[in-house]
């Protein structure tokens, strides 16, 4: 059976983070901090990362970072990387890097003055 090991993950204008970037401890690291900092959003960028899904299982969630009245931010892009050890043991281990970036679609229509959004 193989074994994988989280080593790092960075996020990008992932919810509540701009620019964040944590390495793991290979044998334990604690993720700790008050109410609304963050902790359930490193979850959810590893679930998002791996499987389109948040911890909860859920696929239509908002990854986008929300101004102060509560809409998504347009025309950025969110991305989570993620460097895991994977093998079968702690000898053969293989560095693997995971990205993946959510990418906002833009379009001008022929006679408009503004860009429109066109999906993901």
């Amino acid at each position: 059976m193989k074994k994988i090991i989280i080593k790092s993950i960075h996020m990008v204008n992932f919810r509540t983070f701009k620019d964040k970037a944590i390495e793991f401890d290979q044998t334990e690291t604690s993720i700790r901090g008050m109410n609304a900092t963050g902790k359930s959003t490193v979850m959810m960028a590893f679930n998002w990362l791996l499987f389109d899904k948040d911890q909860f299982g859920r696929t239509n969630f908002e990854i986008k970072p929300l101004t102060d009245s509560g809409e998504p931010v347009h025309q950025v892009d969110s991305e989570v990387e993620a460097v895991l050890l994977v093998g079968g043991d702690d000898l053969n281990m293989e560095t693997v890097t995971l990205k993946k970036t959510f990418h906002e679609k833009w379009n001008k229509p022929r006679g408009k003055a503004e860009a429109v959004f066109n999906g993901h």
